[in-house]
């Protein structure tokens, strides 16, 4: 921005070390940020590799079959009455899944031990 603000949160490149105002660049938390020389300079980079402009269109068509497999699946879940349900990855979510999906058939999720 080129402005001076005293107190105000700075942020370096992570390839050249310039430096700016957080605020300015819109830097989310714990983001990385690029100036845009570097920004560019790493975009002819890809460009100029023959392969990078192939990873970017595999990539594409990846995401694309990724969307149109979940589609299908969601239509041939609800056609049965059911749904597919976004677990949180968090270390957790294989027992997670299990547990909603012991909750969801009416099955007790609490374990209870007799005296």
């Amino acid at each position: 921005c080129g402005e001076v603000k005293e107190g105000s949160a700075m942020v370096n490149c992570l390839r050249c070390n310039r430096p700016a105002h957080v605020v300015c660049v819109k830097l989310r938390v714990n983001g990385k940020w690029l100036c845009m020389d570097c920004k560019m300079s790493k975009k002819r980079k890809v460009e100029s590799d023959p392969a990078g402009p192939k990873v970017v269109k595999v990539r594409k068509k990846t995401r694309k079959n990724r969307e149109m497999e979940s589609r299908i699946l969601s239509k041939q879940l609800a056609e049965q009455g059911l749904r597919l349900v976004e677990i949180p990855a968090d270390g957790h979510c294989l027992f997670s899944a299990i547990s909603d999906q012991l909750k969801r058939t009416g099955y007790p999720t609490e374990h209870t031990h007799k005296s």
